[in-house]
């Protein structure tokens, strides 16, 4: 590299948090559509996460994502650039979930809300 700044494929990095999107909505529709797979652990969310990490390994090396590739580093162990986007692509989904969630969550506290005023509404037009 002799000392020359590292750039980043800002492209390829777009690529991926799309990626891990897929990945997060993949796995998610996964243990929406077979609940039994919520019954095999405690905290099924270890179930999810590794689910995430085999689908973004799966995908990572499918299409040839390499960490290192991406921010233009050198390095000679090709699997380990390919593991490591994998790793970032499971992370992220976990990450994309989690707001998901709070989305799912705000629209379902302003439905509720709104189901609230309008009983409100109802009731004030009785009296």
């Amino acid at each position: 590299m002799d000392g020359a700044l590292v750039t980043v494929n800002w492209s390829l990095v777009g690529v991926v948090v799309f990626l891990a999107i897929v990945v997060e909505r993949a796995v998610e529709i996964i243990f929406k559509a077979a609940p039994r797979l919520q019954k095999l652990s405690n905290d099924y969310v270890v179930w999810q996460i590794v689910v995430a990490f085999v689908f973004s390994v799966v995908i990572s090396y499918g299409a040839s994502l390499d960490m290192f590739v991406i921010i233009n580093v050198p390095f000679k162990i090709p699997f380990v650039g390919v593991l490591l986007v994998a790793i970032f692509m499971a992370g992220g989904s976990l990450g994309v979930h989690t707001l998901f969630s709070l989305v799912e969550s705000f629209k379902e506290t302003q439905k509720a809300i709104a189901g609230k005023a309008k009983q409100d509404i109802e009731l004030a037009k009785k009296y």
